[in-house]
Parts: structure tokens; C-alpha cells; sequence
């Protein structure tokens, strides 16, 4: 299982210090993997403790543990896609049906035109700012990774900066959000429209 799969089974769990370090372990994680507990501490502003109690309730037997996981899973993302195919086994064919049946779904869920309706301000911007609440944030984390992939200006807005980072969005602009996507619309902070198209 990941890191971020790990933060999210036990999301609603975590006290607001833990959170903070999920969050700093997520957003780089390579401090995670190659700091030290008393590294990771001091960003985050808690104690060493607070950073022991999050590994273990991860699951983990301590932050050793912890970290050795967090390098396994670095490795493995950065291994060649080649290799992992390889090394999967008989994982991929499940794999790739549980993702045929999950794209079968939204379509079959989908009627018409929706999906171009869904679709079309995220394709069309010039930017899309993914916000996230804590309860989403796994979700919004993978919508932000996946549109990485196939397109530029994707941006991943931390709930305490919102105004800070959004204050660069312009007209022309798309924020995704868990249930809906939206044009912003003048450049100031705050000033939207309301949501035009719901993306789940």
C-alpha cells in the first residue's frame, strides 16, 4: 500500500499535528524517506514524539519503519514502467480489468454529453488549481497527479495559502474541486463565479 493510501484509510483519525506531518510527508516526501525524525520535527513545528505516534499510527513499529516504507515506495514509482509490468505477475491483468471496469462505470453512469460538460472547462483553461478538503484529499491528490501527467498549469493549492496562490489566477483559469469545477473569474482573490460544471 503507498503512503498516501496508508494517510487515507486513517485520514479521519488523525489529530490536526498529524495532519500537518501527513501533509508534509506528502508533499515531500523525500524528507520522509531520507530525514530524520527530528528533520521532519522541526518543518512541521511539533515534537519528536508527535513524529513517533504518526508512524505508529500509521502501523508502523516506529519511524524506522515507517521510513523504510516510504524509500520502498519512492523506489518502486521512480522504477521503470517496464520493470514494474514485469515484476507484477498476474497483478496486471486484474489491474487493468479493475480499471476498464471502473472507466465502464462513469460511462455507463454518464449520460449524453455530460462527460464533454464535466470535461471541458478542465480542458480549456489556461490553469486548473486543485483545492482539496481534509476529508478529499487522497482523491484530490490523485486528480492532481493524473492531470499532471497529461497537461501543464496543473497547480495543488495547500488550504492555508488559497488566497496566497490564487491571487496568480486569471481569467480563463479552472479550479477543481471534489464535486465541481469552475472558470474563476476576475483576478482577485475570492471574487468566482459560482461553479459551473460538477466533476463527481
Amino acid at each position: 500500500m503507498s503512503t498516501l493510501d496508508l494517510i487515507a484509510a486513517v485520514g479521519g483519525d488523525l489529530t490536526p499535528t498529524q495532519r500537518r506531518i501527513a501533509e508534509a510527508a506528502l508533499a515531500e516526501p523525500t524528507l520522509l524517506a531520507f530525514g530524520t525524525v527530528s528533520d521532519l520535527a522541526d518543518r512541521v513545528g511539533t515534537s519528536r514524539p508527535s513524529i513517533v505516534r504518526f508512524a505508529t499510527k500509521l502501523g508502523f513499529g516506529g519511524y524506522t519503519d515507517l521510513q523504510e516504507h516510504v524509500r520502498n515506495d519512492l523506489s518502486r514509482r521512480l522504477s521503470r514502467p517496464s520493470e514494474r509490468i514485469r515484476s507484477g505477475g498476474g497483478q496486471t491483468a486484474a489491474a487493468r480489468a479493475t480499471i476498464n471496469d471502473a472507466i465502464k462505470s462513469v460511462f455507463d453512469a454518464v449520460e449524453g454529453d455530460r462527460i464533454a460538460e464535466l470535461v471541458t472547462p478542465i480542458v480549456e483553461a489556461r490553469n486548473v488549481w486543485v483545492l482539496s478538503g481534509e476529508t478529499s484529499q487522497a482523491g484530490a491528490h490523485a486528480l492532481q497527479s493524473g492531470l499532471s501527467m497529461v497537461r501543464p498549469g496543473v497547480h495543488w493549492l495547500d488550504e492555508h495559502s488559497y488566497g496566497t496562490e490564487l491571487s496568480d489566477a486569471a481569467p480563463g483559469d479552472t479550479d477543481a474541486r471534489g464535486t465541481s469545477a469552475r472558470r474563476l473569474g476576475r483576478h482577485h482573490r475570492g471574487n468566482y463565479r459560482q461553479p459551473a460544471v460538477p466533476v463527481s
